[in-house]
């Protein structure tokens, strides 16, 4: 998807959450009601198609705090 979007000649970039199953596990099995359960995840990193080191990507830690998140991704885009 990402080279479809590309193909299109807008200036664009990606921000990717990046972090361990282990933690994003823990923190699924914390909400209620989710559409996704647990059991997925290890499909979803099989099949993750790992966006670090293109040059249109930022990387933002999963590991921080949701708004640190927000602020970290808010800071990235529309920089060039």
């Amino acid at each position: 998807h990402r080279d479809m979007l590309r193909a299109t000649g807008l200036p664009l970039r990606f921000v990717f959450l990046h972090g361990e199953m282990a933690l994003i596990a823990a923190r699924m099995g914390e909400r209620s009601g989710h559409y996704m359960p647990v059991s997925l995840l290890q499909s979803q990193f099989d099949t993750l198609e790992d966006p670090r080191g293109e040059p249109d990507v930022d990387v933002v830690p999963v590991e921080l705090a949701p708004a640190a998140q927000l602020q970290r991704a808010l800071g990235l885009v529309g920089r060039d």
